[in-house]
């Protein structure tokens, strides 16, 4: 199974630099507002907003998130203030994904493990977090 835990900021006015320099992080995904991107049919859009994303995804059989969730607090607290705060942060949010693979005949339900120290960490952020899940048919 896949657990992904990713931190989105988004704002107008937003300066993908600015956060980066702020959380000490390199995101894996940024741009500001208006930048030009191309589509995969060819076509020059503009970004409605600006947007940097920075997370940690592994695999796992189990699906305890204490392990990665140690990880992203590890990584994100070191620099983090209050992110809400950073000017032109409009809004922030944690992501927590998780994608399993199932077999013909097997359970579709997903199901995690987050102890309340996990929690605990993860709230002092101060930002709302999602709760998103994904079910694959496994390749014969």
């Amino acid at each position: 199974m896949l657990i992904s835990l990713q931190l989105f900021v988004q704002g107008d006015d937003l300066l993908p630099q600015s956060i980066t320099e702020q959380l000490g992080i390199s995101p894996g995904h940024a741009y500001a507002m208006g930048e030009k991107w191309t589509t995969g049919q060819g076509a020059i859009r503009l970004r409605p907003t600006g947007l940097w994303k920075w997370g940690i995804s592994k695999e796992h059989d189990d699906p305890d998130l204490t392990l990665i969730v140690k990880d992203f607090c590890q990584a994100i607290f070191h620099q983090a203030g209050n992110i809400s705060e950073i000017p032109g942060v409009e809004r922030a949010w944690i992501d927590v994904f998780i994608c399993k693979e199932v077999a013909e005949g097997e359970s579709s339900d997903v199901a995690f493990n987050l102890d309340s120290a996990s929690l605990k960490e993860l709230s002092k952020l101060n930002i709302p977090m999602e709760f998103t899940t994904g079910i694959v048919k496994a390749e014969n």
